[in-house]
């Protein structure tokens, strides 16, 4: 059974990304604020569109071209500057950051310097994310690739390039399996098979765009038809759902605490909704 309550604020700017660490961070129009302490961190030229972190830094990119990295305590780190186009991208991963960009680009940087730069996309690279030491990156040429890195000379390889039949707007990692959430609505699940990922199955789990999700503990949580938050179990069978979590825009990006059981989400009309739940 779920129980939960939803908490709302109106924030009045577009809200592209969040991220629930210690803090709440929000990608508020072009600022980039700690939500939770009520500070602006920066302010970038244009919208913050990725925001990710670790246990050691918190940053955010922007369509300015321009990414931002404070440490934990919110003292600016550095603003990295070199894709000549939108950064839509961010993650860490120990001391490695990823950015991927409108120019077809994954930028990878060791210690705040460049190290290497992917070009095996042939469009856009929406989004990226470190997992199990390998980088995912996923593109509207409809592929997601997988990458490994080679701990004798620390450079990254591609070791598995997979097709989708549309644009994949997210890639999670559940339970051992890994999900793309796709453009026209579908759930793409994959199992690691002799190191490579095999399809296991597909759901129907939306008329509209699946934009974002995050992995609950024992649950998987997806944005479905635009605003409704779809829990998903371990066999990625519905167990809940929450409707209209805003009010009927888009929801854009949602971020789970594991310790405090909460989630967060934000919207395309500015809407900071946080779910807290109890799942039994």
């Amino acid at each position: 059974m779920l129980k939960y309550s939803i908490e709302k604020t109106a924030l009045k700017e577009r809200i592209l990304s969040v991220y629930f660490g210690d803090d709440i961070y929000v990608g508020l129009g072009n600022k980039f604020i700690n939500y939770s302490k009520g500070k602006i961190l920066c302010i970038h030229e244009k919208s913050v569109r990725n925001i990710s972190g670790n246990e050691n830094f918190i940053g955010c990119c922007s369509y300015d071209e321009t990414a931002t990295v404070f440490d934990r305590n919110g003292i600016l780190v550095d603003k990295i500057e070199g894709p000549s186009t939108e950064i839509k991208g961010i993650a860490f991963h120990e001391n490695f950051i990823s950015l991927t960009t409108r120019g077809k680009t994954t930028w990878i940087l060791e210690n705040l310097e460049i190290s290497k730069i992917l070009e095996d996309h042939t469009q856009d690279v929406k989004g990226c994310k470190f997992y199990e030491d390998d980088l995912y990156t996923w593109s509207y040429d409809n592929s997601l690739k997988v990458y490994q890195l080679f701990s004798l000379d620390h450079s990254w390889e591609l070791m598995q390039s997979i097709e989708f039949e549309d644009i994949v707007w997210t890639v999670l990692f559940f339970k051992g399996f890994l999900c793309a959430t796709l453009q026209n609505g579908k759930l793409i699940i994959f199992e690691k098979i002799d190191h490579q990922w095999i399809k296991a199955k597909e759901i129907k789990a939306s008329l509209s765009p699946v934009y974002c999700g995050a992995a609950m503990g024992e649950y998987l949580g997806v944005i479905c038809n635009r605003h409704v938050l779809m829990i998903l179990d371990s066999n990625f069978k519905k167990v809940a759902e929450i409707p209209d979590l805003n009010g009927g825009c888009d929801v854009f990006s949602i971020s789970y605490n594991s310790v405090l059981n909460k989630l967060v989400c934000g919207s395309e009309d500015g809407t900071l909704t946080i779910v807290n739940l109890t799942l039994e």
